[in-house]
């Protein structure tokens, strides 16, 4: 995991204030920082890919939807709890290394 950058998690406050595009932008940061790429944001032309097994497929348009709000903020969660995952992963690693040399 890149530890390079330390990111924050947003507070449900400021997930209901943000736009979607910003929410994509928060989650865009978040997974440079735990070096991840579930998900490819393209702010040009505002299109949001979901990764395939071989490429990125298309996922949603990023307008200031209430649909795509919700969408938005399940690809946060989601990339929230990849992240989540990643560091029991990296616990469980590090307690067998422990236990090993016991």
């Amino acid at each position: 995991m890149n530890n390079s950058k330390t990111i924050k998690r947003l507070k449900p406050s400021t997930i209901k204030r943000y736009t979607v595009e910003q929410i994509a932008n928060h989650i865009d940061d978040y997974q440079l920082a735990i070096d991840t790429d579930e998900y490819r944001f393209d702010f040009q032309f505002k299109t949001i890919y979901t990764k395939g097994i071989n490429e990125y497929y298309y996922y949603m348009d990023m307008l200031d939807t209430d649909y795509n709000k919700m969408s938005i903020i399940s690809i946060l969660e989601s990339v929230y709890q990849l992240h989540d995952i990643k560091i029991m992963e990296e616990s469980i690693k590090e307690l067998n290394k422990i236990l090993e040399r016991n």
